[in-house]
């Protein structure tokens, strides 16, 4: 096997051995924004069931407190 990048390349004259067959999952902070907003945007209506729950059981009278 040969590998050339930038004037620059390599071979192999034998098999190599070891290594791992192993995989790794790689987290971007992209994946983590995105993480990030739906469970904000799951929060938001998530406040917004249980204010509608609490509108429908005590209408305007409600005085901020629960049972």
């Amino acid at each position: 096997m040969s590998i050339s990048v930038d004037d620059i390349s390599a071979s192999l004259r034998s098999a190599t051995s070891g290594g791992t067959d192993k995989t790794a999952t790689v987290v971007t902070a992209s994946d983590i924004e995105s993480a990030k907003s739906k469970l904000s945007e799951k929060k938001i209506d998530g406040l917004k069931e249980q204010l509608i729950v609490i509108i429908r059981r005590f209408g305007n009278g409600y005085n901020g407190k629960l049972r």
